[in-house]
C-alpha cells in the first residue's frame, strides 16, 4: 500500500467496478449452457462467470475446447445484447463520482475484457458513456481480452506515456495483474466480485472498501 498521489488519468474496469451485472451475465451464461445441454437450476452458482474472460470461463468451467467456447459465446451474446444488459445496474455513487472527477480535469477511460461494441452500449444505456474519453474492450469474437491487452489498447488511444500518473481501479485479481504488468498502479476495490484475500496476494498499489472510500483516495 502506498500514499495517495494525484493520479491525472484513471482507467476503470466495468463490471464490478463501475456496474453490478451479476443478473445479467448469470442468466447469460445459463441461457446458452441450456443450448448445449448444461443448464443449471441455481444461476447464482455462475457468478465465477463475472469478471474473467468469457472464453476462458468457458474453457475453465465447463471443459470447453477452444472451438466449442467460441460457439457457446456466440450463444451468449446474442441473448446478453438482447436481454442481459438491461438487467444491470450503475453501483450507487457512481456517476457522482465521475462527476467530480470530470470536474477536477481528470482524464477518465474504461478497459474492459467485455467486448468493446457492447461495453459501449451498456455505459450508453446507463448514462455514464459520456463521462469516458475512451472505452475500450475487447474484439467481439472474443480476442484481445487479457487485461493487459485492454489496457494497451485503452493507452494508446488516449495516447499517454506518463504511466506514472495513471491508475487502474478494479475488483478482481485481473485487474490488478494486468495493472502490474503494463507498469501502472492500482486501486482494489472490495465492493464488487473479488475477495479481500486474492487482492491482496496480488499487492495492489491501494485497496478501498466503498465507493465512498474510492472517491476520498482519487478525488485529490
Amino acid at each position: 500500500m502506498q500514499e495517495t498521489k494525484g493520479y491525472q488519468t484513471i482507467l476503470f474496469d466495468l463490471d464490478g467496478t463501475l456496474i453490478d451485472s451479476v443478473d445479467g451475465i448469470v442468466h447469460s451464461v445459463n441461457h446458452a449452457l441450456k443450448a448445449f445441454g448444461m443448464g443449471v437450476e441455481d444461476p447464482g452458482s455462475l457468478r465465477k462467470f463475472v469478471g474473467p474472460p468469457l472464453k476462458q470461463s468457458f474453457m475453465s468451467h465447463c471443459g470447453f475446447d477452444e472451438q466449442k467456447a467460441d460457439e457457446i459465446i456466440k450463444v451468449y451474446r446474442k441473448y446478453y445484447t438482447e436481454k442481459g444488459i438491461y438487467e444491470h445496474t450503475v453501483y450507487p455513487g457512481i456517476p457522482g463520482f465521475l462527476q467530480s472527477l470530470k470536474s477536477m480535469g481528470k482524464t477518465l477511460a474504461v478497459a474492459t475484457s467485455k467486448a468493446e461494441p457492447i461495453a459501449k452500449r451498456i455505459l450508453e444505456y446507463l448514462e455514464l458513456a459520456d463521462y469516458f474519453t475512451v472505452i475500450s474492450g475487447s474484439n467481439m469474437d472474443g480476442s484481445g481480452g487479457a487485461k493487459d491487452q485492454v489496457l494497451r489498447k485503452c493507452l494508446d488511444a488516449l495516447n499517454t506515456s506518463r504511466y506514472e500518473d495513471i491508475v487502474l481501479v478494479g475488483d478482481t485479481v485481473f485487474d490488478i495483474v494486468g495493472a502490474r504488468k503494463i507498469g501502472i498502479d492500482s486501486v482494489a476495490v472490495l465492493y464488487g466480485y473479488g475477495t479481500l484475500e486474492a487482492l491482496n496476494k496480488e499487492n495492489p498499489t491501494h485497496i478501498v472498501k466503498t465507493v465512498e472510500d474510492l472517491g476520498r483516495l482519487l478525488t485529490v
